[in-house]
This record gives C-alpha cells, structure tokens and sequence, in this order.
C-alpha cells in the first residue's frame, strides 16, 4: 500500500490549469454550488452541509477525458464500474452504491436513471463532455431534495445553454482502436434573444472482439429575456449502436484477453427529449422556476433474448425560493414540487432457432413530490439548514413470475408506495474559506420494473420487494487556504434497510440490510504557477447486517481508493499531466460469501497539450500506459443446479492512444 500512495504522490494531479498566465498571488476561486432543486441561485460550497465537489468546464475541457464517467472516477468517494472502456457500458459506483446504484443522475434538473433498469448504458454515450458546463457531485444521502435514488449522493450535470459572446467551437479527435469523434457548438446573444447548438459524432472498434460502437448526438436550445422572465426551450437527440463482448472465464482471459465471450450483446438506444423552462426574480427576493419536460426513450438489444423496451416519460418541476436578510446574515427558503410520469414495457423473445419463449412486463410510475427547504445564518458564523421531502409513488403492474414450481405465471395489480425525507445540517465558518458542516438524512430508493420483474428466464420476479430506506450521518471539514492549498475530509456512516440486490443463490432480487461507513479525504495545491497538484483517498467498510451473510463484505465496493495526479506547465501555452487510479480490496459482484481473491487495479494516464494559439490547442493522450488489462467489474457466476460459483473476467482496454486539435472562434 505505501508504495502504491508513494506512485500515486509521485505522478499526483488533474489538468485544471489555465490556459492564461497565472497571478502572481494565487488563491484558488470560490467554489459554488447549485442552492436549490432545479439550476438556478448558486450557494458557496463553504456553506453546504455536504462534501461537495464541483469539475467545470475547463477542467472538462483540458482533462482529455473521452467520457463522464471517466472523469468522475478520479473523485474521492467515486469509482467508475465499466466493463468495456469508453464510458459505453458504465455505473457510478458512489459510496459503494454500484452493483445496484444508489446514485441519482441529473441532466438540467432532470431525472435521468433508467425507469425500468438500475442500468446506465443509454446515459453516459448521450451526454459528450464537450456539451457540459459544469459538473456537482454531492455524496450522500439527497432525497430531502432531490427524491428517490439519491441515496449514494448525486451527480447534477448541467450542459450549455447560452453564450454571452458569439463562439463557436470544433474538435476532432483520433485514435487506436479505430476511433473517431467530431465534435461542434457554438451560440451567440442577439439582443434579448440565445441560442446555442452542438452535434458530436463518434465511432470505435473497442478493444475486444464485439465491442464495435457509433454515436451520434445533437443538442439545441433557444431563448428570451423578457419583462415576464427569462424562457428557453431545447431539444436533445441522441443514438448509439454497442456491443458488449460479455465476460470471459479464466482460462479465455489467459488465452487472449481481446476474445468475446460465449455470449455476443448488441444494443441499440434512442432518445428524443423537450425540455422547457421558465425562471422569473422578483425584487422582493422571490424567484419562480418551472421546467416540463417530455422524453421518448427506445432500446432494443440481442443476447440472450430478443429485448424491445419503450420507456416514455414526461414531468415537470415547480420551485418557488426566497433570498432574505435575517438575524444578521442571510436567509434562503425553498419550496417547490414535482410531478413526474414514467412508463415502462418491454417484449422479450427466444433467440431464433432456440427453444420458443416469450415475455411482457408492463410497469408504469406516477410519483408526486413535495419538498421545502430552510437555510439561515442563526448567528455570523452559524447556518443552519433543515428540509422535508414527499413522495408518493403509485405502481400500475402486469409482470411475470415464477414460482417455486418453475411455473411461469403473472402478477397484475396496483400498488402505492410513500416516503417522507428529512434532513438537516450545520455549517461553522471559521473564515471565507474554511469551514466544517455534520448533517443527517433519511433517503430512498422504490423498486424499479427489472427489480420486480424477472428480465430472463434464468431469474425469479419479486413483486413484494420493499423500498430501500437509509438514515445517513457525515461530519466534514473544508480549507483553501495559504498558497492555494485546499482540500476536504468527510466521515460517514449509513444504515441501510432493505437494500435490493440480486442474491445469487436464489436467482431473486431481495431485501438486505447494511451498514457503510467510510473516509474521504480530497488535497489540491498549486505551490507556483507552473505545478498543479492533487491526491484523493477514500476508505470504505460496507458490510451485510443480517441474514446469512452478516458481516460479510458487500460486493463491488473497494476499501480503499486512490486517485492523484501532477500538472506540469513551465510555460503558459504547453501543459503536461500524469493521474493515476488504484483500487483495491474489492470483492466480485455475486460473491456474497466472499469466497473469492479480491480486486485490485492501478491505471495511468498522461496528456500533453500545445496551445500555441488563443483559438486552437493539439493534445496527445495515453490511456493505461501501463497496458495492464485491470477489470473495475469483477465477476462471479452462479451455476443452476450445482450452485457452484466460478470467477469471470471484465477486461478493460489495454493502452489506448488518442490525438486531436480543436479550434475556436
């Protein structure tokens, strides 16, 4: 371990320097965080009762990341579970919550979690870095505001919108693998009027046989400032084609790790969405939001059965806040609610040729939210923050089922399910820049379709499971301080109830217990303007509390995380980063009894980049420089009838090479 946090040191940081001269007097900028449930005022992190952590656009930009979740994977408390590379075939695994996630995605302020699945194959293609503004990451439990699915925290992305200035922006990109991506955007303001649009297209072999993959995305929005408010309208179009090339047993992986499996995935996704939006400030302090949407949402897959799913969904969000001065500082208050309509169905058939099969599974939510939330400075350096959070989830089911007799039958019925989340915390300021928070929630997790429903033959339904219910504690604190030295530690404790995951003994998804607790610690620092240092450990111990497996290690969480990195910038127009990942101590998914050698990885990664001009920069990326095929998902199979369980492999690509040039105007 000390040698791998003396590698992790050594090659220690993220690309998130500038491209400009630095001051002669740095001092880190304020970070700032979204205050409410939908985009809009913003919060100092040093306010927040959380351990929060905010990538910006250039930090996106200058990071030479390909996908969302490999740039997530390098934050404390987060590790990036993918099974082929490319962010294709990705789950935040935050705070442990991975195997079955507990971790809520947000676009805009919209839900984006697979209503039918716990899956994230749909979401991290359709979302290309370069459209992103900003990225928040809020860990822990977040359902006072935020809802259901926000147990393991939250990852709010927020895409471009406007401009204040026109620009436009292209990039290309190439690399082994035979990859490919072109990349446009650009907006402008005309009088009271934006708009903005972007187009990404990228394509690749993947590293393995059957890991082929196409991407296509188009983003556009429109608005107006007017005496009644500010509107804005937009649409986003994404579609993608993805092999999976499934697990290989042991002796495959020795063989030639590059080969497919037994079994060879095809998926193909489709989403249209609408959004649009309404704020209105008052004078009085008083700010509206409203933000409808609608969402048509298409997959069909080849593997082990012919899959088509339609998931339509369509909702909206009404925030109501107040900015006030009260007692000495200043108070904010939230109000707001939602209403959000999610439809799932899906027809699977037997492969042709195999033994005739055939299954439906319709389930459709109706869930409506009522949330508030209260944040005041009791005294200077005192805020106070407590919410309450409403949801009542209504289930339209006709699922199939099998029972104990292998008898396939169905289960046809309604069911409502409510939950109430209250939370509450505190922040100490010290100074501007430092401070320390404690704060304790309840959040939650409903059942989705592929929890209850039996997705395959191979598996059991279960109509009764019950929804995941966790009470989570964190103590924090928070500096950026002298020389731009800066950093966070948090510790956390959760006990979960009724967390669902598939047991791999009884081919059913159930109910388990648990308790998580664990250690983020997140170090920045830029000593002169031309090094950038950073270094990010999290220790986790997540563990069964009951049942036959009490104690035991619950799967797919590593114990320990690191992530660090360096930037080298001697002078303002070239740049070079190392950053370096490792895990370790992480238990393969289906071994409940954790019978098996744990997981451990270490990835390196190095970018250079030329920026001779203000409107252009060349880079050069290498992936795995190692060339080690590491696995993030590690993979036990249960065997019908034996029940006897064997180890498979996940590889993840070997070195991968990228170079690209964009330019803007």
């Amino acid at each position: 371990m000390q040698r791998v946090i003396r590698v992790a040191v050594c090659f220690a940081a993220v690309a998130v320097a500038a491209q400009q001269e630095l001051p002669s007097a740095p001092q880190l900028p304020e970070v700032t965080v979204i205050a409410g449930r939908l985009p809009g005022e913003n919060l100092p992190a040093t306010k927040t009762p959380a351990n929060v952590t905010v990538i910006t656009h250039d930090q996106i930009e200058q990071s030479g990341e390909m996908s969302v979740p490999e740039m997530l994977t390098h934050q404390a408390g987060l590790q990036n579970i993918d099974t082929t590379g490319f962010g294709l075939f990705s789950v935040p695994n935050m705070r442990g919550f991975g195997e079955n996630s507990g971790t809520l995605v947000l676009v805009d302020g919209i839900r984006m979690n697979d209503p039918g699945t716990r899956s994230f194959n749909a979401l991290w293609p359709s979302i290309p870095p370069q459209n992103i503004e900003r990225i928040e990451i809020i860990r822990g439990g977040g359902s006072t505001i935020y809802g259901e699915g926000a147990i393991g925290g939250v990852i709010n992305i927020i895409t471009k919108h406007d401009a204040k200035k026109p620009f436009s922006n292209f990039d290309v990109g190439f690399g082994n693998f035979s990859y490919a991506r072109g990349h446009a955007d650009g907006g402008t303001p005309a009088g009271p009027a934006r708009l903005y649009g972007s187009a990404t297209y990228e394509e690749g072999d993947g590293a393995r046989v059957n890991s082929r993959f196409y991407m296509e995305t188009a983003q556009g929005n429109a608005g107006v400032t007017t005496a009644w408010g500010d509107f804005d309208i937009g649409v986003y179009y994404h579609k993608d084609r993805l092999r999976n090339p499934d697990v290989l047993t042991e002796q495959q992986f020795q063989l030639d790790p590059d080969q497919a499996g037994a079994t060879n995935f095809l998926f193909d996704n489709e989403i249209t969405r609408l959004t649009f939006d309404w704020r209105k400030t008052f004078e009085s302090g008083f700010a509206v939001q409203l933000k409808p949407y609608i969402q048509k949402y298409e997959a069909d897959s080849i593997g082990w059965v012919l899959a088509s799913t339609d998931q339509p969904s369509w909702g909206a969000t009404l925030q109501l806040s107040h900015t006030a001065d009260a007692l000495g500082g200043q108070n904010v208050a939230t109000v707001g609610g939602e209403f959000i309509r999610q439809e799932f169905s899906q027809q699977l058939d037997s492969l042709p040729g195999g033994f005739p099969w055939s299954s439906f599974t319709s389930l459709d939510y109706d869930t409506a939210s009522f949330f508030l939330q209260d944040a005041v400075d009791v005294i200077e350096p005192l805020r106070l923050q407590a919410g309450l959070r409403f949801d009542s989830r209504h289930y339209d089911m006709d699922v199939p089922f099998v029972d104990p007799l292998f008898v396939t039958q169905r289960f046809v019925g309604s069911r409502t399910t409510d939950a109430w989340s209250p939370g509450g915390g505190a922040v100490w300021l010290f100074s501007k820049t430092e401070s320390a928070y404690f704060n304790i929630s309840r959040s939650f997790s409903l059942p989705l379709a592929s929890d209850i429903a039996s997705m395959s033959p191979q598996f059991f339904s279960n109509p009764q499971l019950q929804p995941v219910d966790a009470t989570n504690y964190e103590l924090g604190f928070r500096w950026n301080t002298w020389r731009q030295f800066s950093g966070s530690i948090a510790l956390y404790h959760a006990d979960i109830t009724n967390d669902i995951l598939l047991d791999p003994f009884t081919f059913q998804n159930d109910n388990f217990d648990e308790t998580r607790n664990g250690i983020e610690l997140s170090l920045q620092s830029q000593p002169v303007d031309w090094l950038l240092l950073y270094l990010n450990y999290t220790l986790q111990d997540s563990r069964f509390d009951g049942s036959a497996y009490d104690g035991n290690q619950i799967p797919q969480v590593p114990v320990h995380l690191i992530a660090g990195g360096v930037a080298w910038m001697p002078v303002k127009w070239f740049r070079w980063s190392w950053d370096v990942v490792h895990a370790r101590d992480q238990v393969p998914t289906n071994d409940f009894r954790n019978q098996f050698e744990r997981n451990a990885y270490t990835s390196v990664n190095t970018k250079l980049t030329w920026m001779p001009w203000k409107w252009g920069q060349v880079f050069l990326a290498f992936n795995n420089v190692l060339d080690d095929r590491y696995e993030t998902f590690p993979t036990v199979r249960t065997t019908w009838g034996t029940m006897n369980q064997a180890r498979y492999r996940n590889p993840m690509p070997g070195l991968a090479v990228q170079g690209g040039v964009s330019v803007k105007f």
